[in-house]
């Protein structure tokens, strides 16, 4: 008999129940807590309290402790059945210098740079028009609209080289189990930041993804800007009127596409009404506009369970920086396992041994014998 306690906001049931069914009818009483759910299975109803002090304490505590290994296997069966649980809408604040950073678990975020904000709308920092998105199937998913916002962690660290501030968000696409765990890294003193995404493949079948990462500029206080574009780094962005102020996105994954453009024309071709658009086309323009600018990493093949990081920089400043690439580290070589010892052969006694003990036995049950008998 299955029994769910009402949500405590509005009394609806919920589909994990749907995972519980398959545990089967005879199962011991589970009590089960996750968020606002309480969860009761049981077979036929709690037996008596008199019938459980028959059964002795011994047995309770067994009973009691099946329950709960069952309750803890439901727990995690209910958070993999859950894309429709969503966090409250949050925003997390890394108070650095000169970058402070405010970012929203829909993975969307501003960037401060001494106090003046760098995406449209400048003067905001939870509806900001700068994030990732990503195309799976016929659909793309991003921040504002239909990315399931699962958890947000941090700040953590100090802002020091060796231990950076770090915000982390996961969110979902949709219900498609592409799930994408956002990390904004900023050490404080540089005029960057850097961001790696991990997309994780958390369904049964192979799939291909698309991802972006966009912004419409907002260059130190001016809705207007001109293209940039530096081909030995990859990086692209805008500058303002007075040349004296840069927004540049810079590559650290291989394998990107970029584009500067009108506003406009970048939401576009990512498709923010949730219907891909054509992509980026390498391109930047020469007209001075209310630009925008981003990357794109086309067609990242993903089997069931299989994970790939995109990481790249946002950097600010008076003129365009181009932040240096570490070289990646050597794959490391396997270690090989040692080849254990043969076991030394077991000591067989001689035969002659062998016998000697046969005939201490013998005597030693004569003498027995002639003990009791008399």
């Amino acid at each position: 008999m299955l029994w769910l306690a009402a949500n405590r906001e509005n009394g609806r049931s919920h589909s994990l129940l749907e995972g519980v069914r398959a545990i089967g009818q005879s199962a011991a009483p589970i009590l089960a807590r996750k968020q606002e759910y309480i969860l009761v299975l049981t077979s036929g109803g709690l037996p008596p309290l008199g019938h459980l002090e028959r059964v002795g304490r011994l047995a309770l505590a067994l009973f009691l402790a099946l329950g709960l290994v069952l309750g803890s296997v439901l727990t995690v069966s209910a958070q993999k059945a859950s894309p429709e649980v969503t966090a409250d809408a949050t925003t997390v604040t890394i108070t650095g210098s000169p970058l402070k950073i405010f970012i929203n678990n829909d993975s969307s975020f501003q960037v401060q740079y001494n106090n003046v904000g760098q995406f449209y709308p400048g003067g905001s920092t939870t509806t900001v028009y700068h994030g990732i998105f990503v195309w799976v199937g016929n659909v793309s998913y991003g921040p504002w609209s239909n990315f399931i916002p699962v958890s947000q962690t941090g700040p953590t660290g100090d802002g020091s080289a060796g231990n950076p501030w770090v915000v982390t968000n996961t969110v979902d696409a949709g219900t498609t189990g592409i799930r994408l765990v956002q990390r904004i890294i900023y050490v404080n003193g540089q005029p960057y930041l850097r961001q790696d995404v991990t997309l994780t493949n958390r369904g049964t079948s192979a799939a291909t993804a698309t991802y972006f990462h966009a912004a419409d500029l907002y260059l130190q206080g001016s809705d207007n800007g001109y293209g940039y574009y530096n081909a030995s780094t990859g990086g692209v962005g805008g500058y303002n009127q007075a040349q004296n102020w840069y927004i540049v996105f810079q590559p650290i994954t291989a394998g990107s596409r970029y584009e500067e453009n009108y506003y406009g024309t970048i939401w576009s071709e990512v498709g923010l009404s949730g219907t891909p658009g054509s992509g980026f086309h390498n391109t930047i323009s020469a007209a001075y506009q209310d630009n925008g600018a981003g990357l794109e990493w086309q067609n990242i093949a993903l089997t069931a369970g299989q994970s790939s990081t995109i990481s790249d920089y946002v950097s600010f400043g008076t003129a365009p920086v181009a932040v240096p690439t570490a070289t990646p580290s050597p794959t490391p070589s396997p270690t090989p396992t040692p080849t254990p010892s043969p076991a030394p052969p077991a000591t067989v006694p001689e035969p002659g041994s062998l016998m000697l003990l046969a005939t201490g036995l013998l005597g030693l049950g004569g003498y027995l014998r002639l003990r009791r008998s008399r």
